[in-house]
């Protein structure tokens, strides 16, 4: 075996390490509430990045990724983490396979499909609470 070897790997390990330690840094630094467009995009940007550079499921990354990459999907998560937050309360549906969905101070209406607000809450659920913990233990 090369003496090189270990010292190699110690620094792989080292700089991977340094890695992981940014990109906590960078979640926790992010100033904007989620509930913002721009708190939520940059808050997802580093999840995006946690998860390529931990290697999860490439289906998981995906999903994530079309977050920032659909606006019609981050106005749906954006809407939800709203929801859940408490800045909006649903109002029933509109009769056309939409939910209502206005502010709490009545200033804003939104109006989201039923199927895809019900098929992205459990997800958003999961990454609110990943975003929580991380932010919490970084």
């Amino acid at each position: 075996m090369n003496a090189t070897m270990p010292g190699l790997l110690a620094a792989n390990q080292f700089q991977r390490f340094r890695e992981l330690l940014r990109l906590l840094a960078a979640l926790r630094d992010i100033s904007e509430p989620l509930t913002t467009p721009e708190g939520l995009k940059k808050a997802i940007a580093v999840l995006l990045e946690l998860a390529a550079f931990l290697g999860l499921d490439q289906e998981l990354v995906e999903r994530i990724r079309l977050i920032l990459s659909d606006e019609r999907v981050f106005q749906l998560v954006l809407a939800i983490v709203g929801y859940l937050a408490g800045l909006l309360r649903l109002n029933g549906e509109t009769g056309d396979g939409r939910l209502r969905l206005t502010a709490v101070d009545g200033q804003a209406e939104f109006n989201v499909e039923t199927r895809g607000f019900l098929e992205w809450l459990p997800f958003v659920l999961q990454l609110i609470e990943l975003i929580r913990r991380l932010r919490l233990e970084a």
